[in-house]
């Protein structure tokens, strides 16, 4: 009898302690040290869904951050069985992009707005002005850094993705681990005119104010590579054009290059490039992605 007694009251405890928690307030505060620091490195794994076929791909990831406005992101991933990697590398004016499948590189014109990746995420993600019916959902503990973290997990609706498009129905579902609020985990969904969409990162290593060699983000163009074919234009986008986003770098080679270009734009200019060489339903599509 003494026993339920005991079960019980530590229950009722936890329920007390979980009812006194602001799910706002948690989610103003994940990843607030890596956020506002001049250096990050991140490692971890993701599970998205295919924009066009809907199936999810899995893939691990290397990400590194400078406050000077420069990015590096390397993902390693399969395709039909074949593994290869995806390298994005952002200098703070230029994005270039190699894919190991074609050995071939594109280069684009960009920002940091929308090249800072997770850490402009994070950023986004815990601004109150973002998003709305924030509640807590429950308890996790997740490895990170190479310990067990408690973590409090978060879901709430936001007004779009980041950095868009524009996108309706969307909802986070975030962990926020340990004393410092690091996200150990960050799952977005949302529909678009291909129906749902999910992209779940889980984070397993968070280092900031880290040393980052000046060279990491400085892209190197690998032995036999070629400037890869897009809309009709070779290699990069002409400097007078604007910035262009890279919606997902991680193209499996099975996609023809039409398809593939019209992954890579995130913009009406990029759609604009790269619908002479599509078919009819992806000018549809880039209309419906990008009309205002």
């Amino acid at each position: 009898m003494k026993s339920w007694f005991i079960i019980l009251l530590m229950t009722s405890i936890a329920v007390r302690a979980q009812a006194t928690k602001d799910p706002v307030k948690i989610l103003m505060e994940s990843g607030e040290p890596p956020v506002g620091a001049s250096t990050v490195r991140l490692k971890g794994t993701e599970q998205a869904t295919d924009i066009f076929d809907g199936r999810t791909h899995e893939s691990t990831f290397t990400f590194e951050y400078s406050s000077a406005g420069k990015t590096r992101r390397e993902t390693q991933l399969e395709s039909n069985g074949i593994p290869g990697t995806s390298l994005q590398v952002f200098d703070g004016s230029t994005e270039w992009n190699h894919s190991s499948f074609w050995n071939t590189y594109t280069e684009f014109p960009g920002t940091i707005k929308v090249q800072a990746g997770e850490i402009g995420r994070w950023e986004f993600g815990r601004n109150p002005d973002n998003f709305s019916a924030a509640t807590l959902k429950g308890e996790d503990t997740l490895e990170v850094n190479g310990q067990q973290l408690h973590c409090d997990v978060v879901q709430a609706r936001y007004r779009k993705t980041y950095p868009g498009p524009a996108s309706g129905n969307v909802i986070r579902t975030v962990s926020v681990c340990g004393p410092d609020h690091l996200i150990g985990q960050d799952v977005w969904e949302y529909d678009s005119f291909r129906g749902h969409q999910r992209t779940a990162t889980r984070f397993t290593q968070i280092e900031w104010n880290v040393p980052i060699d000046e060279k990491r983000f400085v892209f190197e163009r690998p032995p036999g590579s070629k400037p890869q074919i897009i809309g009709g234009i070779i290699g990069a986008v002409p400097s007078t054009a604007p910035a262009q986003r890279q919606l997902d770098p991680n193209v499996p080679p099975s996609r023809s290059e039409a398809r593939q270009s019209t992954r890579m734009q995130q913009n009406k200019p990029a759609c604009k490039v790269s619908q002479s060489s599509m078919p009819k339903s992806h000018q549809r599509d880039c209309r419906r992605m990008f009309a205002s």
